[in-house]
């Protein structure tokens, strides 16, 4: 008996809703996600088809699609990241930060977008010769460390910044914590 109501219930709000077609409706809500989450998701395969694109992936196109699926739902870190590793893998350091840094605003528990700013903030560091006012890329890797203490390669990512600092014991400790967490790992 409680379930008829609860199903008369149901049918009756979405008829009413329907009737209405008020722009709050939950069915319109939903529909309007399905087709969202539909055009991010043909998006995303257009970027995954350019980047097994042969003989050389076609990270260019793969970037536009990424971007498109951004203009369509921008509160998704995870499109932020993968476009951040694009970036990255090209060598555009400034545009990758970037994208890891709207990643990890939108997730602050999102490890691995923590770990790629670090990496990001520290190559720029780096390559700017080291200004005072640039982030090195520990904070990042550090917080990437504490929400993921399983994640070996922020530990050696960040036991090089210490190394490249000449904080050499501290940079031993990662290094060491890195490979016992990797088992070994030659990384």
């Amino acid at each position: 008996e409680n379930i008829a109501k609860s199903i008369e219930l149901v049918t009756r709000v979405l008829t009413e809703s329907l009737i209405q077609n008020r722009i709050d409706s939950p069915v319109r809500i939903h529909l309007r996600q399905q087709q969202m989450n539909g055009d991010v998701d043909s998006k995303l395969r257009e970027a995954e088809n350019a980047i097994r694109e042969s003989p050389l992936p076609n990270l260019p196109k793969a970037i536009v699609k990424y971007k498109e699926a951004i203009e369509i739902n921008n509160e998704n870190p995870l499109l932020h990241h993968e476009l951040g590793l694009l970036y990255r893998n090209q060598g555009k350091w400034e545009l990758a930060l970037k994208e890891f840094m709207k990643a990890t605003e939108l997730s602050p528990a999102y490890s691995d977008a923590f770990r790629e700013r670090g990496i990001a903030e520290n190559k720029i560091y780096t390559l700017a010769q080291k200004p005072s006012e640039l982030p090195t890329g520990e904070n990042s890797l550090a917080k990437a460390i504490e929400l993921n203490p399983e994640d070996f390669d922020a530990l050696a990512s960040l036991g090089g910044i210490l190394k490249r600092e000449e904080r050499y014991k501290e940079s031993l400790m990662m290094y060491q914590r890195s490979t016992e967490v990797s088992g070994g790992n030659p990384y």
